[in-house]
């Protein structure tokens, strides 16, 4: 996805998905970089991790 402007620009640059079809990583424009861990049974969310220029959030 790209934004509209005066120079080109990505939104979101890669989404990576698992054989299931579940998001398993996504790369926005700014650099942000997430990684998605789900429970293999009942497919519920498990973690959330957020980094950022070297600095990572885990949900």
């Amino acid at each position: 996805m790209r934004a509209i402007s005066g120079h080109e620009s990505f939104i979101v640059d890669k989404i990576g998905y698992d054989k299931e079809g579940y998001t398993v990583y996504t790369k926005l424009g700014n650099g942000t970089e997430t990684t998605y861990a789900y429970d293999k049974q009942r497919k519920r969310l498990l973690s959330m991790n957020l980094t950022l220029n070297g600095l990572c959030e885990s949900y």
